[in-house]
């Protein structure tokens, strides 16, 4: 896992701290694929084109050009995220979303093959589109990027953490 991603992007610090994340996350759930997977609704085509050649493709054909490419990906990584963290429509060429947790995580709690590493398969192909095309990567892909790594830093951390035991009433 570690290796394919990491392939060409492994001179972006930004890159390998999003690696290092995702392993991260795998830990905290103690690398357990929960047979869950990320909401399909709007998702991008690649990646079930890229699932059925069992992840052998670096960059599928179906993810086009860069700019289409990200579209995609900013209204999927929206459309999973719990309601509170839901960006508008008109926001999400910002990419601003809520860096606190206000809530549980639902769908984006996805650990395994088919969870997150999807995500961050998607970042990657979007960043090898912009450099192919214009030499360097966005500051939309990095914010973005940055926002998947606070996502599975939070959810790490918090998975991480035991149980709070219940207080007794004194008797």
């Amino acid at each position: 896992m570690k290796e394919y991603l990491a392939n060409d992007l492994e001179s972006y610090p930004e890159w390998m701290d999003g690696i290092e994340s995702l392993v991260s996350l795998e830990a905290a759930f103690k690398f357990t694929d929960f047979k869950k997977i990320l909401p399909t609704t709007k998702r991008p085509v690649a990646v079930p084109v890229w699932v059925k050649n069992a992840r052998k493709e670096p960059c599928p054909k179906k993810v086009g050009d860069s700019v289409t490419f990200r579209n995609e990906v900013l209204v999927w990584w929206n459309i999973m995220q719990p309601e509170w963290r839901l960006l508008e429509q008109g926001d999400l060429e910002k990419g601003e979303w809520v860096k606190e947790v206000k809530g549980p995580w639902g769908k984006l709690k996805c650990p395994g093959i088919n969870g997150l590493y999807s995500m961050m398969a998607c970042l990657r192909w979007w960043a090898v589109k912009e450099i192919s095309e214009g030499g360097k990567l966005s500051e939309q892909w990095k914010r973005v990027l940055g926002d998947v790594v606070w996502v599975m830093d939070a959810m790490a951390e918090a998975e991480e953490q035991p149980p709070t035991k219940k207080s007794r009433p004194s008797i």
